[in-house]
């Protein structure tokens, strides 16, 4: 069936003045950011405004910081987040890659985390096509005065990890590497949980195997391990980024243009380290 196109008579003339009008495009809703609030001395302020707003009083009031969190934000929706907050072009680009390892760098006073979410998918029995991990990822940029979450995926949701935050005042206090702290603990405590739902799997599979009656369909045994690499490519990558916080090795990178930000810049050991908060 071909594409059905608008037409308007005109007032005067003849038929065969029909003009034809393009149809109207529907309008683009999506609202990428999820939250946003500036926190003063780990208490969040119940004032409306916008993160512009919210940073300027950041930067003016001691033990203040602004938490804003996206979901899947494309280059027009993270335009004015980058500006506004001076992110490195290169920095953004990755934040916006739908696809990225884990991975820590440091762009002078602003560090850019990236981290694999996954989740366990529940499921009756195993089978060929059987979905047993399903992964997100989640972006971080944190500096003095605030930090940026970026999700992409359905896995690895902040709203909790916000609550509970909000609910520990002392530790959300501790500033924005507060927040980093939070969301790698929820992660990895997902990874732990994961280990042991695949275990089950595990068991269940190698008393099939041993069952005299009924073997096992040797195709869920290649499901479950292909099933597990994903879950590997997610966790295995983390252990260098945790390492470089624990030792103050962070890769450093000097900030530049977007104009110049073509060309990868030298990695250098940063001299300063970034500390994850005690909790009590």
């Amino acid at each position: 069936m071909g594409q059905f196109k608008g037409w308007r008579m005109p007032l005067t003339g003849s038929p065969a003045d029909v003009v034809e009008t393009p149809p109207q495009q529907p309008e683009r809703h999506h609202d990428a950011v999820v939250d946003c609030a500036l926190y003063i001395a780990g208490v969040r302020q119940p004032e409306q405004r916008t993160f512009a707003e919210m940073y300027e009083q950041a930067g003016e009031t001691p033990d203040a910081f602004v938490w804003i969190g996206l979901h899947e934000p494309d280059e027009a929706d993270f335009a004015a987040v980058a500006s506004t907050f001076g992110l490195h072009p290169l920095a953004v680009e990755d934040a916006l890659s739908p696809e990225q390892r884990p991975k820590i760098e440091r762009y002078e006073d602003i560090t850019f985390l990236a981290i694999r979410a996954a989740s366990y998918v529940e499921h009756a029995e195993l089978t060929e096509t059987s979905e047993v991990i399903d992964t997100g990822s989640v972006r971080i940029f944190v500096a003095e005065k605030f930090v940026i979450t970026v999700r992409h995926g359905a896995i690895g949701e902040l709203r909790s990890v916000r609550a509970d935050l909000e609910a520990h005042r002392k530790l959300l206090a501790q500033g924005p590497w507060a927040v980093v702290h939070a969301v790698y603990d929820r992660v990895v405590d997902v990874y732990l949980t994961i280990v042991a739902a695949i275990q089950r799997d595990l068991d269940h599979v190698e008393a099939k195997v041993f069952q005299r009656t009924a073997g096992i369909d040797i195709g869920h045994v290649y499901q479950l391990k292909r099933e597990l690499v994903e879950f590997r490519s997610a966790v295995v990558p983390l252990q260098q980024p945790l390492a470089a916080i624990l030792e103050g090795h962070l890769v450093q990178l000097p900030r530049r243009s977007a104009a110049t930000s073509a060309t990868s810049p030298t990695t250098t050991t940063a001299s300063s380290t970034a500390s994850t908060p005690t909790t009590t």
